[in-house]
């Protein structure tokens, strides 16, 4: 009983893993290597920014 719900884990696991890294690419795999990190940072950059730019005022601007 324990085994099959871990295996049920897991396979969910590996769905939502798959899900996620399909929606941050755009539905194309990466290509291996320093692209895939470059492309990752970069998004990772402009949520920050964008994030901030929300935090901040018009007269902070």
């Amino acid at each position: 009983m324990s085994i099959s719900f871990k295996i049920l884990w897991v396979l969910l696991g590996v769905v939502v893993l798959a899900i996620v890294l399909l929606m941050s690419f755009g539905g194309v795999p990466a290509p291996k290597g320093t692209m895939s990190k470059e492309y990752t940072l970069d998004a990772l950059k402009q949520k920050q920014q964008s994030l901030l730019t929300l935090k901040t005022t018009p007269e902070e601007r």
